[in-house]
């Protein structure tokens, strides 16, 4: 069984972490091999994905059992955010996987405007196919996905109501309001409406042509009315400084 071959592991490492560090290196450089030959339907293939589809939903289960105890005291930023505009702009795609580098979760969902039905499902996977593309090609930790829904707003119920990848709640939600869409403001502000009653941390990117500059400098702007939002501020300022694009960038603090 999987518990089996977990206690397995944990006995090896107890007895000679070396050799059980080499076994898993040996093992997923058999992986790796068997996939890049083409041999997806070889059985030690399967049988590797397998268990590590397994020990992935135990591992969500044990940390959703242990996140009420521990939330308060270990707190990271949980992303989500729901567009339609994931293919033309990437401004909100560079945001969450600076945040889900190190220390951060980032869901990606792109909505998919209709009722659904076969042909909706048909799009649904032909996008999930680019988006998993998109984020390969830019090594992106972010998970993502697709909704199809009638409107925008029931797209974002929906999705407020997914548990995030990691296993734990989402906490953080993402909007991008465009520089070259001034109508897209009325959306957002009624998007804020729907999720301020919801105890989640909102985040609205303003996007533009010039994206994040030579990303050598951030800037954090308090005023007398972020006096609740200042740590989360300058908290996310250090996370994504921690990527390595941001190497070497200044954080600076103004206060009004």
């Amino acid at each position: 069984s999987l518990f089996g071959a977990v206690m397995c592991f944990l006995m090896m490492f107890q007895m000679s972490p070396l050799y059980a560090v080499i076994a898993i290196i040996v093992m997923a450089l058999i992986h790796l091999a068997l996939s890049r030959a083409g041999e997806r339907d070889n059985s030690l293939t399967a049988i590797f994905q397998g268990v590590i589809f397994q020990l992935t939903r135990h591992l969500h289960v044990a940390a959703q059992k242990s996140y009420a105890s521990t939330h308060a005291k270990d707190w990271r930023p949980s992303f989500i955010m729901v567009s339609e505009d994931t293919f033309d702009r990437i401004s909100a795609l560079d945001f969450l996987r600076w945040v889900s580098h190190r220390y951060g979760f980032s869901t990606l969902i792109h909505f998919i405007p209709g009722m659904l039905s076969r042909e909706t499902t048909k799009i649904s996977r032909q996008m999930l196919g680019r988006l998993i593309e998109m984020t390969a090609s830019s090594r992106a930790s972010v998970f993502v996905d697709t909704v199809v829904s009638p409107t925008y707003k029931t797209a974002l119920a929906q999705m407020m109501q997914v548990a995030g990848i990691s296993g734990l709640e989402n906490n953080s939600i993402l909007f991008e309001l465009p520089q070259d869409k001034p109508d897209s403001i009325a959306r957002v502000v009624e998007s804020c409406r729907i999720i301020a009653g919801l105890d989640m941390n909102i985040c609205i990117l303003r996007s533009s042509p010039r994206r994040f500059g030579y990303r050598r400098q951030i800037h954090v702007w308090i005023t007398q009315d972020d006096e609740n939002n200042a740590s989360l501020m300058i908290l996310l300022a250090f996370i994504i400084a921690g990527h390595p694009e941001w190497k070497d960038c200044e954080i600076s603090v103004f206060a009004s």
